[in-house]
């Protein structure tokens, strides 16, 4: 397995470094970091008090079998980013609902928004571009649907006149990431 990664890896170095090859890599790369994650959050979730035992069952089942098709080598190890961390250049995966939630600031058009997010040592901005914000509104709190990848970063000018600079976050297509994925593997 470590060998199809590490074969993985230069081949998608040899492409040009689109976002979506950066995060194929990326996530090749810390598939035993993700498997196990995953294997926490299924115990977690299994061990979890509910009120509603149907949707615990079903949300075991789904997640047992996202776990099973990672580790068979079917599926891409997508890993969530580490929630209470800001994220910084490279940062890649998917952010957990329960982290911080994102709030908007301004929509910037239909596939771009500005947005900030609370952590314990303050708050920070980010630019994330390439997800749908139809229905995104400014000062509203909002859900990052797709997995990201801190591609760089962006100065803005403020309010005062100022400048401010921001990491720009790269939306990520899991069908379009599933495909370089596969065709890499053939």
């Amino acid at each position: 397995m470590k060998a199809f990664a590490l074969v993985l890896l230069l081949l998608l170095a040899d492409e040009a470094k689109s976002p979506v090859a950066d995060f194929v890599a990326k996530c090749e790369a810390a598939k035993p970091q993700t498997i196990k994650a995953m294997e926490e959050g299924l115990r977690a979730l299994k061990a979890s008090p509910t009120k509603d035992a149907k949707e615990k069952v079903a949300r075991v089942k789904e997640a047992e079998a996202l776990l099973k098709s990672v580790k068979a080598g079917q599926a891409l190890a997508i890993p969530y980013t580490t929630p209470g961390r800001k994220l910084k250049a490279g940062d890649f995966g998917r952010i957990p609902v329960l982290a911080s939630q994102p709030s908007a600031k301004q929509v910037v058009d239909g596939r771009n928004v500005i947005f900030e997010m609370g952590f314990l040592d303050g708050v920070t901005a980010y630019w994330l571009s390439g997800m749908d914000t139809a229905g995104i509104k400014e000062d509203q709190r909002f859900t990052i649907s797709v997995p990201v990848i801190a591609a760089g970063t962006r100065e803005l000018e403020t309010s005062d006149g100022g400048k401010k600079t921001v990491i720009v976050l790269e939306a990520i297509d899991v069908a379009e990431a599933e495909k370089v994925w596969k065709d890499a593997k053939k």
